[in-house]
């Protein structure tokens, strides 16, 4: 938050005490307190997308009066400095087979080609990190930095959980740490191909 002290940008020469009225609010912000003089700004957490440089200004249309007369419409600016968001990793859910090995869990993308991992200033990826591993199962890498493969435990039917993080590159700065849940099912009854005895006469 940024403390806007009005009496500070204007002066009235026989000391009257100056009244101020707000006419347009900030375009990138708002106040969190608009008690004039003091008021207290506060800028939206993301500029608008896209933007170039990191800096943007904000600014609003108040009127100063004293007790006789009131100047012309001011405006005041301010100046925003963005700050580089992290990565924003998401939750993710996978289905495998009991008693299977090396099951495929892309941390990047879904089959459908949705993102599990998004950043507001479009920024690439560098590396994943797994955090916690999971307790009922192997998770191993491959050449591909978001491609792991995934061995549950003989026999074992039910959920698993590991979490990660991903690096942005350029900056190696740290997303959020998201939570795989990998359900190992029982494979249906019609995925079972039946062979029945040739009877030859």
């Amino acid at each position: 938050p940024l403390p806007i002290d009005l009496n500070k940008y204007f002066e009235d020469l026989d000391g009257d005490e100056l009244t101020f009225e707000i006419l347009d609010s900030p375009a990138y912000g708002d106040f969190i307190d608009d008690t004039t003089p003091d008021l207290i700004y506060m800028p939206d957490p993301n500029l608008p997308w896209p933007y170039d440089p990191f800096e943007w200004d904000d600014s609003f249309k108040i009127k100063v009066c004293d007790p006789w007369v009131c100047l012309d419409d001011k405006i005041i600016t301010t100046t925003i400095t963005q700050v580089n968001d992290p990565l924003n990793a998401n939750p993710i859910t996978f289905n495998v087979y009991l008693n299977t090995i090396n099951n495929e869990l892309n941390l990047l993308r879904d089959e459908y080609g949705n993102y599990h991992v998004s950043d507001y200033e479009g920024d690439t990826y560098d590396h994943w990190e797994i955090v916690e591993f999971p307790t009922n199962g192997d998770l191993d890498p491959t050449g591909t930095k978001y491609i792991y493969k995934y061995t549950p435990d003989d026999n074992f039917i039910g959920e698993d959980i590991f979490t990660y993080k991903v690096y942005e590159y350029g900056t190696n700065l740290p997303s959020n740490i998201a939570t795989v849940t990998i359900n190992v099912i029982e494979r249906p009854e019609s995925d079972y191909s039946i062979f029945l005895p040739l009877i030859l006469k």
